[in-house]
């Protein structure tokens, strides 16, 4: 939570929905850009356990790593 909620530079460059992972490379590919990062960013402290990140406000029985969230919206543009 600390790397994704805390550090400005990933904040500030935004978050993304990632699709399941290429089978050559086993790495995960972009699916989508996301604008509001705000709402993200928000769902994100309230699902992380206090102490793992600057603003994390969850009990003891959330995670400490490997956010996930299901994310709904709208496409706005379709890229490359």
């Amino acid at each position: 939570y600390h790397c994704l909620l805390d550090v400005p530079v990933c904040r500030n460059s935004g978050y993304v929905v990632l699709t399941d992972k290429d089978e050559t490379t086993g790495m995960h590919c972009l699916g989508y850009r996301l604008d509001d990062t705000e709402a993200i960013y928000q769902a994100g402290i309230a699902a992380g356990q206090e102490g793992k990140c600057k603003d994390c406000t969850g009990d003891t029985t959330k995670p400490v790593y490997g956010y996930r969230a299901t994310v709904t919206g709208t496409v706005k543009e379709l890229g490359d």
